[in-house]
């Protein structure tokens, strides 16, 4: 996981022959996911499973 989030360099290419004002049509996939609270530490207090997992890497 951190490979992914220290990872500086740019995901698309910096330049593109692909011409605006002809694209017709788009598609594009984005996951959403909802971050449950979970019980954690000694107190078993309630915390989110992203908090969670940034603190037990």
């Amino acid at each position: 996981m951190l490979s992914v989030v220290n990872y500086d360099q740019p995901v698309s290419l910096p330049t593109t022959n692909i011409k605006l004002a002809d694209i017709n049509a788009v598609f594009a996939i984005s996951l959403h996911m909802h971050q449950p609270t979970i019980p954690a530490g000694h107190s078993r207090s309630l915390i989110s499973n992203l908090q969670y997992m940034f603190e037990h890497q």
